[in-house]
C-alpha cells in the first residue's frame, strides 16, 4: 500500500513538472517567433506573440523589454516607458531594462531622462560601458561636453582600446571648439557679354550658448569695380523645436545692396519634420526689395530634403522662385554632398548679392553641386559647381550660361 501511495505521488509530480516544461517551452518558442517577426519588421505579428506569453508568464521580463524596444521604434515611447518601469520595480537590478528605458528615453530625445536612467544602470553596474556610453551620447545632445568627458574618461579606463569611446572623445573635442574661421570665393564666369567676377568672404564665427554668431566681410570684384559688404548673423535658439535667424547687412558700394536684412522662424515638427517662414529686405540705391519666404523639409535616414518659396512683389508684377535641396549626409552633418535646384533668383544666393537689381524678375533656371568635408581634426573644405541659364537683362529673348566655381577653406 505504501510503494503504491509513494509511486502514485511521484507519477503526479512528473507529470505536472514535464506540463510545466512544455508550457514554459512553448513559451520560448513563442517569443522565438516573436523576434524573428519583430527583426523582419513585421511589428503588428510580433506584439500579440509576446502578449500570449506574458499571458501565461507574466513575470518573463525578457519578453516585456523585448515589447517595449518594439514599442519604443514604433515611437510609442510613453507605453515603452511604463512597462520597462513595471520590469524595473519588480528587478531593480535588471541590467537589459536599464538599457532598454535609456535608449527609449534616447529616441525620444528626452535626453535628460536617458541620463538619469542610465545612471541608475550605472549604480547596479558601474562597469557597465554600454550605459557608460549611452550616458555619455545623451550628455552629448545636452551639451554637457565636460560630464560627458567624464563618463567618457571612465570607459577607456575600463577599456582603454574600446573604439566608439575614443570616437566620442574626439567628437566633443570638436563640438567643444567655439570658433571658426573661414574664406570663401565664387568665381562666376559667362558663355558671352559678361567677364569673370569674383565674390571673397572672409567669415568668423562665435559657438553661443544661446546660438551661434557669425560675423562676415565680403569683397567683390564684378563689372570692372570692385566694393565690400559688411554683414552679420546670429541663429539663436528659443526652445528645443523653435530656432531663429537674423541677417542684417551694409554696403555703400553699388555691387551689394545697401542694406541687406532678414528675418526668419525655423520650427521642427515629430517625424523629422520642419518648416519655417521669414522675410528678406534689400535696398538698392534705387530700388527696394521685399521678399517672403516659407521653407518645408524632411529626413530621410541619412538624406535630408527641403523645398523653399520666395515671393517678391514689385511695380511690375510678382517675382517667385522655388528651391529644391537635398542633402546626403556622409559621417555627420558637417560632412555632406548637397545638390540644388532651383527656378528664378533668390535674394539668398550670393552669386547675385550685387549689379543685377531687377535680376529678380529675370526667367532662370539653376543646378548646382556642392561637397562638404572635415579633414584632420581642425580642418574643412567645399567645393561645388553651380550652373545657371540666365536670362539676359537688356534682352529678355535671349539667354546665357552662366558657371560659378564654390571653394572655401574653414579653421576651428
Amino acid at each position: 500500500m505504501n510503494f503504491r501511495f509513494t509511486l502514485s505521488i511521484f507519477a503526479f509530480f512528473f507529470v505536472s513538472s514535464f506540463a510545466s516544461a512544455q508550457n514554459k517551452l512553448n513559451g520560448d518558442s513563442l517569443f522565438t517567433q516573436a523576434r524573428e517577426k519583430a527583426f523582419a519588421g513585421n511589428h503588428a505579428e510580433a506584439i500579440p506573440l509576446l502578449d500570449t506569453v506574458l499571458t501565461h508568464f507574466p513575470n518573463y521580463a525578457d519578453v516585456k523589454i523585448f515589447k517595449a524596444r518594439i514599442l519604443s521604434w514604433d515611437k510609442n515611447y510613453t507605453e515603452a516607458d511604463t512597462l520597462l518601469q513595471q520590469v524595473l520595480r519588480d528587478k531593480p537590478d535588471n541590467i537589459d531594462a536599464h538599457k532598454a528605458i535609456t535608449d527609449n528615453a534616447m529616441s525620444s530625445k528626452n535626453y535628460k531622462g536617458a541620463v538619469t536612467y542610465a545612471e541608475q544602470g550605472i549604480l547596479v553596474d558601474p562597469n557597465n560601458i554600454d550605459l557608460l556610453l549611452k550616458k555619455a551620447k545623451a550628455l552629448i545632445e545636452l551639451k554637457d561636453y565636460k560630464n560627458a568627458e567624464s563618463s567618457i574618461n571612465t570607459i577607456l579606463q575600463i577599456d582603454s582600446a574600446n573604439q566608439e569611446a575614443a570616437k566620442l572623445k574626439k567628437e566633443i573635442e570638436v563640438l567643444k571648439r567655439k570658433n571658426t574661421v573661414a574664406l570663401y570665393n565664387l568665381h562666376d564666369w559667362f558663355g558671352s557679354i559678361y567677364k569673370p567676377r569674383n565674390l571673397f568672404s572672409l567669415e568668423y564665427k562665435r559657438a553661443l550658448s544661446v546660438g551661434p554668431i557669425v560675423a562676415r566681410i565680403n569683397y567683390a570684384n564684378r563689372f570692372s569695380q570692385t566694393g565690400w559688404q559688411y554683414e552679420t548673423d546670429f541663429y539663436p535658439r528659443f526652445s528645443k523645436t523653435i530656432s531663429g535667424y537674423f541677417n542684417y547687412g551694409y554696403s555703400a558700394s553699388s555691387l551689394f545692396p545697401h542694406h541687406r536684412i532678414g528675418a526668419e522662424v525655423y520650427k521642427s515638427f515629430p517625424n523629422k519634420w520642419g518648416a519655417s517662414l521669414g522675410f528678406r529686405y534689400l535696398a538698392f540705391s534705387t530700388l527696394h526689395l521685399y521678399t517672403i519666404t516659407a521653407s518645408g523639409s524632411k529626413y530621410f535616414g541619412n538624406y535630408w530634403i527641403g523645398l523653399r518659396t520666395y515671393i517678391t512683389p514689385t511695380n511690375k508684377r510678382t517675382a517667385e522662385s522655388l528651391v529644391l535641396y537635398v542633402k546626403r549626409f556622409l559621417q555627420n552633418e558637417n560632412n555632406y554632398l548637397l545638390l540644388t535646384l532651383g527656378q528664378g533668383v533668390s535674394p539668398d544666393n550670393s552669386t547675385y548679392s550685387g549689379g543685377f537689381q531687377n535680376l529678380y524678375l529675370l526667367n532662370t533656371q539653376n543646378a548646382k553641386l556642392l561637397l562638404v568635408k572635415n579633414f584632420a581634426s581642425r580642418y574643412g573644405f567645399q567645393i561645388g559647381m553651380d550652373v545657371t541659364r540666365l536670362q539676359v537683362p537688356f534682352d529678355l529673348n535671349k539667354h546665357i550660361f552662366q558657371f560659378t566655381l564654390d571653394t572655401g577653406i574653414k579653421y576651428q
